[in-house]
């Protein structure tokens, strides 16, 4: 988990008593957690040995494994401006060439390589306001939207993951006409849903994932004509429709019911005044919780700026209810970002004013700074305010329920760096600080350089901490449980500060990856690096440290049994945490994987690859198209005596079922997922001893074969019946046997 706030249980002993209550000999485990026991080829807290119940004791070895063919690295090329957004597992990279008109998509996914797909060949074709690109990603799907230059028109296109398919995407495109080209669109998804409108228009374009289905329903709506301000969250949106005439700004939430999936909506309320910018836009904006809606907007303009915020709260029925309505000013020529507010958690925040919910009531405090430019940072039970001459960090204590100053342990530079929270891990100018289980902050003994550009901190705990110097360095610092492990530098840029500052897709750094670029302008970078975040790395290949022999000492003799991995089809799970390995060799009876003194016996899996991935030449059947959903299958096994020659061989074939048919009826339903059948096991053996001569009075080798067929109830998906076919070495049906599931034969 990488969070030094968790322990790690270990399962030390089993005990074992008859029925008369009277222990019996138990099992014992032990494992690598002494510093002196660990090297550089075993993990803490790997498995050491287990003593059973009759004495013997399997000892466990591992080793260090360099996997061939991975890579933490990818270089993408393209042509224009680049743009690039970051979902959960996957990354979105797009390029608009202006003088084709033309916007290639791409999204990148990795599973121990990058692996990239393109949803629409050839890209998209047609003029766009870059300006007006957005990319709004949710787990498993994403939302692209712009607006077209020579027409009044908003192009949407929805991309969903494929089920089973890893790396693989599909899309739909939707549209929706504008009132004019310089009108503001929006774009917003929910779980499971996107939502998306433009000012001047009455159309909601509203579009819910259908997972039976695997599309995408149409639930668009009409709403009162207006100039929009959009958010979602969760299973909700909320929209403001604003009358420029009257200033006021109605404030409506839309809901859906995750049972039943049904849409309802209420008004919250209507705000006025509120002021709006020179294209009639409300200077409104919104900051959702899991279960309440922040709306802050601008009262007046003046010499000073007076502002107020409101929140408005609600129960699982959406009962709601409004707590929270405080007004503020701040001078015209602040640089605070007080228009907008943050939620995080259970905490809201604007500028120096905090608030936590606390189950029933909202625990007011505020952040205490000098008067001058301050930079703020939020994130869970803390807020930080920091300017050039002072500082204030608050954090809540929900045991006491009550807000204190921060206990810090270090200091920190005057270098007017941007503060950052990520989880645990905090930056406070060039500081480095973990937040403990008690509250404390504890300063790493690693610190930011100086010379660093103030804004370009981007703290990705518990997985790195990224900045770039004034002369276009990237410094990197890797982060493992409670502190800085390892540090790095490339000679690339992961900061954008030219004229798309701040823009969509300007932003570089992912939960677990990150983007780097050269030159001086990253809207004319052609190359872009890729990079992912595994086990405090980014460089070279990905290592492992799989058992490698286990050692059975029963007390007379030792006896090993050695594991050989195929590393160069492997697939790596999110993380970096789990290795699949397509092929593993077992050799019993030898210390050395290459002596074979009683045979071996080799083992292939699907581990999330595709067929073709796996280099298979003898796969039977159809190839499965879910092929992802097999992770950890058995597809075959091999058995090889001590002088090489294969004895026997056994393969599986599955089916992956996404329908099944109506109980009593006709007819079939979608299911929300699958489920996996064994459809068919064959074991092939070989031998002299048994093989036929033809009718030319050739010897035949090629075994004699097993096939079992299953057959199951397409309804309830319970086995119905298996059938057996055994062959000579011919090829020769010999004899069928059936069962069916009241056991009756059918020779």
């Amino acid at each position: 988990m990488n969070n030094a706030d968790y322990f790690k249980r270990y399962l030390t002993g089993i005990t074992q008593k008859n029925a008369d209550g009277e222990s019996l000999p138990g099992y014992k485990f032990e494992y690598y957690t002494n510093s002196e026991d660990i090297n550089d080829t075993i993990h803490r807290g790997a498995l050491k040995n287990i003593t059973y119940p009759t004495g013997g004791i399997a000892t466990f070895t591992y080793q260090k494994q360099n996997l061939v063919g991975t890579s933490h690295k990818t270089t993408i090329y393209g042509d224009g401006i680049p743009r690039v957004w970051f979902g959960g597992d996957y990354v979105v990279v797009a390029y608009y060439d202006d003088s084709r008109g033309n916007l290639d998509v791409k999204v990148y996914s990795w599973n121990g390589n990058w692996i990239s797909d393109e949803p629409s060949a050839g890209g998209f074709n047609c003029k766009l306001d870059i300006d007006s690109l957005q990319v709004v990603t949710q787990s498993n799907f994403f939302a692209l939207s712009f607006k077209q230059k020579d027409r009044a028109l908003m192009n949407v296109y929805l991309f969903h993951q494929e089920m089973g398919r890893f790396g693989n995407w599909s899309y739909e495109n939707y549209f929706l006409d504008l009132a004019s080209n310089d009108v503001q669109t929006h774009l917003a998804v929910g779980s499971d849903f996107v939502v998306f409108c433009a000012s001047g228009s009455t159309q909601l374009g509203r579009y819910v994932w259908n997972q039976q289905l695997k599309s995408w329903n149409d639930k668009s709506i009409t709403i009162s004509k207006g100039n929009y301000a959009l958010a979602a969250l969760g299973n909700y949106f909320t929209i403001g429709i604003y009358d420029t005439a009257s200033k006021s700004c109605d404030l409506v939430l839309y809901y859906q019911d995750e049972i039943y999936k049904q849409w309802n909506s209420k008004d919250i309320t209507t705000i006025s005044p509120v002021e709006k910018d020179d294209k009639g836009n409300p200077y409104l904006s919104w900051s959702l919780g899991n279960n309440s809606a922040t709306v802050t907007f601008i009262k007046a303009l003046g010499s000073n700026i007076d502002y107020a915020m409101q929140v408005y709260q609600w129960n699982a029925e959406f009962d709601l209810t409004f707590p929270l309505s405080n007004s503020y000013s701040v001078p015209q020529d602040t640089k605070e970002p007080f228009y907008y507010s943050i939620t995080t958690g259970s905490l809201l925040a604007n500028l120096g004013h905090l608030w936590r919910y606390n189950g029933s009531e909202w625990k007011e405090e505020s952040l205490i700074v000098a008067n001058e430019v301050t930079k703020f940072a939020y994130g869970s039970d803390l807020a930080i305010a920091l300017s050039a001459n002072s500082s204030d960090i608050k954090q809540y204590n929900p045991y006491r329920d009550s807000w204190t100053n921060a206990d810090l342990q270090g200091s920190w530079s005057n270098n007017k760096y941007e503060p950052t929270i990520s989880g645990n891990f905090i930056t406070i100018d060039n500081g480095i600080f973990y937040k403990n289980n008690q509250g404390q902050l504890n300063k790493d003994r690693q610190s930011i350089s100086s010379g660093i550009k103030p804004d370009s901190i981007i703290n990705r705990a518990p997985f790195y901490i990224a900045c770039e110097t004034n002369d276009g360095q990237t410094q990197l610092f890797f982060l493992k449980n409670d502190k800085v492990v390892n540090t790095g530098s490339l000679s690339e840029r992961i900061y954008v500060d030219n004229a798309s500052k701040g823009k969509s897709g300007t932003f570089l750094g992912g939960f677990n990856a990150f983007v780097t670029y050269k030159g001086d302008d990253f809207d004319q970078a052609s190359q872009l690096n890729l990079y992912y975040v595994c086990n405090e790395s980014i460089q070279g290949k990905i290592i492992d440290f799989p058992v490698v022999k286990v050692t059975i000492n029963d007390g007379y003799q030792s006896s090993q049994t050695s594991y050989d991995y195929d590393t160069s089809k492997i697939a790596i799970s999110v993380g970096g945490i789990v290795t699949e390995y397509s092929q593993v060799t077992v050799i019993r009876g030898s210390e050395n994987p290459r002596l074979t003194p009683f045979g071996k016996t080799e083992y292939y899996f699907f581990n999330g690859l595709s067929i073709e991935g796996l280099g298979v030449t003898d796969f039977k059947g159809m190839p499965p198209y879910y092929y992802s959903v097999l992770h950890g299958s058995l597809y075959q096994q091999k058995v090889y005596n001590s002088k090489g020659d294969e004895v026997t061989s056994q393969t599986v074939e599955y089916n992956i079922e996404t329908q099944r048919q109506k109980l009593g009826e006709s007819g079939n339903v979608n299911l929300y997922g699958y489920y996996i059948q064994q459809k068919r096991e064959e074991s092939i053996f070989y031998g002299k001893e048994i093989s036929d001569i033809d009718s030319n009075g050739n010897a035949s080798n090629v075994g004699v074969t097993r096939e079992v067929e299953y057959e199951y109830d397409s309804a309830t998906g319970l086995l119905r019946s298996q059938t057996t076919y055994n062959y000579n070495s011919l090829g020769v049906r010999i004899q069928v046997r059936g069962l069916t599931k009241t056991e009756k034969s059918v020779d």
